[in-house]
């Protein structure tokens, strides 16, 4: 975060880099912020096509974004992205076909934006004409071979020949997860056990919390080793697919699973996945077998031990989570889950330990140091809590870090400092009641 922002306040006219800062300000909540910002940049420069396009990208309102497009057009008719800026609008407003002509607009201009390419695919689905998306999808791989979401939209629109496009995109791009772990999973619907372990492991060696990779890599062990065959795999996609949709003929396929396959502890795992909401028990007992199989099964552990805190068994639950988060000490959730589990089972000490470490490792994380924050403060160390969300608050730019530091400063008894804090926020997002909260509390100071 730091980064992009430093890169978008040095490189004012970089327009990758003010994209990137407006999209991640709202990811992060902070999009009137952003808006906020690019509106007094419109205002500054009015005869600024940049500035205008920057606005309608960065407002919260369908109407505000036309407007800042259009008026970005009137000064340069040629600006590519605004086009491509009004196609989002009026897809989100369901005007399917004057977003395919704007989408096109845009491509005339700049055949290189992948973000038109994706939108123009997408437009052209919702209005049933999937041919023509399939066109505009081979059209953006050869337009912008570089870009992964093109190479995954045509995989998509292609199933039959996913593989041989997921095959060239990896010609293209070596540094993208989602291409490899979707060729793993190709791989695996052709019951190619080792490549498709190849193919997740060079996922998993790019981004480690890369779930669907994860389980790839769990599917194509089983087929290496026989577990698992290309049939059985199958059977059990369709399985997990009707869990919602058929349940009772989810239960069919997986019992018959278990019985053809009961040395997959991925079978066990499935069924006791659909046993959960309605038979706890039986969950547990399919997680052993599981867990029997496959004792270092991270996803096994984890899901055992979520499943036992749920029905109140939090003891027990905890070395399950324990040795889930010790096994993947990348993933920040296993972390909160095992300590949340330490913390019910009143046991601080060892939440805390859990959280400390992995507020180390997930420094970017805001929900990692929320919950080291208040476990600090709950094992009586407020000015612990107060000192951890003061340090990482300028590099997680969110409401909640703000939040949980005006509450941090105010069980110090650092009330001005608190209402300053709840102000500065309420300006920041435009929401009133925080105003008034910090009213309140000035108010009710000795």
């Amino acid at each position: 975060m730091p980064l992009v922002q430093a890169q978008a306040r040095t490189e004012p006219n970089n327009i990758d880099a003010q994209e990137r800062y407006i999209d991640l300000m709202h990811t992060v909540g902070l999009g009137q912020t952003a808006a906020q910002n690019m509106r007094l940049r419109a205002a500054a420069e009015p005869s600024s096509a940049l500035a205008m396009y920057l606005l309608g990208r960065a407002v919260l309102t369908p109407e505000e974004a036309e407007e800042a497009y259009l008026q970005c057009l009137s000064i340069d008719p040629t600006f590519a992205r605004a086009h491509m800026g009004l196609g989002a609008v009026r897809r989100g407003t369901g005007l399917h076909e004057v977003a395919e002509a704007d989408y096109r607009k845009a491509l005339e201009g700049d055949p290189t934006l992948g973000e038109a390419w994706a939108g123009l695919s997408a437009a052209l689905l919702s209005q049933g004409k999937l041919e023509e998306a399939r066109t505009v999808a081979r059209e953006a791989v050869l337009a912008v071979p570089a870009d992964p979401d093109a190479w995954l939209a045509l995989a998509l629109l292609e199933p039959t020949s996913a593989r041989t496009s997921l095959l060239q995109a990896r010609t293209h791009i070596k540094d993208d997860p989602r291409i490899f772990a979707a060729l793993a999973e190709e791989e695996l619907l052709l019951g190619n056990g080792a490549a498709a372990l190849v193919a997740a492991e060079a996922a998993l060696a790019l981004d480690p919390g890369h779930s669907g990779a994860e389980l790839s890599r769990m599917f194509a062990v089983e087929l290496k080793e026989g577990r698992l065959d290309g049939a059985a795999y199958r059977s059990l996609l369709i399985a997990q697919e009707l869990e919602t949709r058929e349940p009772a003929e989810s239960v069919r396929r997986y019992n018959e699973l278990v019985q053809s396959h009961p040395e997959s502890p991925l079978v066990w795992m499935g069924r006791a996945r659909l046993r959960q909401a309605t038979d706890p028990k039986g969950a547990v007992e399919d997680l052993q077998l599981a867990l029997e199989r496959d004792p270092a099964n991270v996803e096994a552990l984890a899901v055992m031990g979520m499943l036992l805190v749920r029905v109140g068994l939090v003891a027990e639950a905890r070395p399950y989570l324990d040795a889930a988060s010790n096994a993947r000490p990348h993933d920040a959730s296993l972390a909160m889950h095992a300590a949340r589990a330490a913390q019910r089972d009143g046991d601080l000490k060892a939440a805390l330990e859990r959280m400390e470490g992995a507020a180390r490792r997930h420094r970017t994380s805001v929900e990692v140091v929320l919950l080291t924050a208040q476990l600090r403060s709950e094992s009586g160390d407020l000015q612990g809590a107060y000192a951890l969300l003061q340090e990482r608050a300028p590099e997680l730019p969110d409401v909640r870090i703000g939040l949980a530091l005006a509450a941090a400063a105010k069980d110090l008894g650092r009330v001005e400092e608190a209402a300053g804090i709840l102000e500065r926020l309420g300006q920041i997002t435009g929401n009133p009641v925080l105003a008034q909260a910090a009213a309140e509390l000035r108010a009710a100071a000795p």
